[in-house]
């Protein structure tokens, strides 16, 4: 069986790009097809079946031109969650319904993602680890240092501003003020 890949979609985007114009000035397209454009050159160079799921939900939705909710761009499945569901939802509703988890890759830095994803039997890999990997692959090298996939995940720092800007996006805690 081939290998697989589930990608939280703003979580690398955010960890990949981390202050990046696009983002601070709102807009999301231009970073979703950054991010969609460097995952279809690594599925062209490594061949695994890559699933992105974007969060539908808060001020992204509004962000989202009318769209089908799944839709096929550059050879990657694209799914954005429903308005009642996150796309951690969507991702843990993918993983539980897994034939063979095991083949399977998740790429979240979210520890709630990562442990769901290890407890069904995939892989859980870091945004970080991922988005290093993307760029090396873009470029031509292997990757070097990378966590082996049995490792225990360390969570992605994040500065204040960065965790009160993406509570802002997707209406967490932090930007009832």
């Amino acid at each position: 069986m081939s290998q697989s890949i589930i990608v939280d979609g703003y979580n690398l985007i955010f960890v990949g790009f981390g202050a990046n114009p696009d983002i601070d000035s709102g807009r999301l397209e231009s970073a979703r097809e950054n991010i969609l454009q460097m995952l279809a050159k690594y599925k062209a160079v490594k061949g695994p079946y890559i699933k992105v799921v974007f969060d539908g939900q808060g001020i992204a939705a509004k962000q989202i031109p009318k769209m089908p909710r799944a839709r096929r761009l550059y050879g990657l499945d694209v799914v954005f969650s429903g308005p009642n569901c996150t796309a951690d939802d969507e991702i843990k509703r993918m993983v539980s319904g897994l034939e063979n988890p095991r083949n399977c890759r998740v790429v979240s830095s979210d520890l709630e993602i990562q442990r769901f994803a290890k407890l069904y039997g995939a892989r859980a890999v870091s945004s970080r680890d991922f988005f290093h990997e993307l760029k090396c692959t873009s470029k031509g090298d292997e990757p070097t240092g990378s966590r082996e996939p049995d490792e225990k995940p360390k969570p992605d720092e994040q500065s204040p501003q960065e965790k009160d800007y993406w509570a802002k996006i997707f209406g967490g805690e932090n930007d009832k003020k």
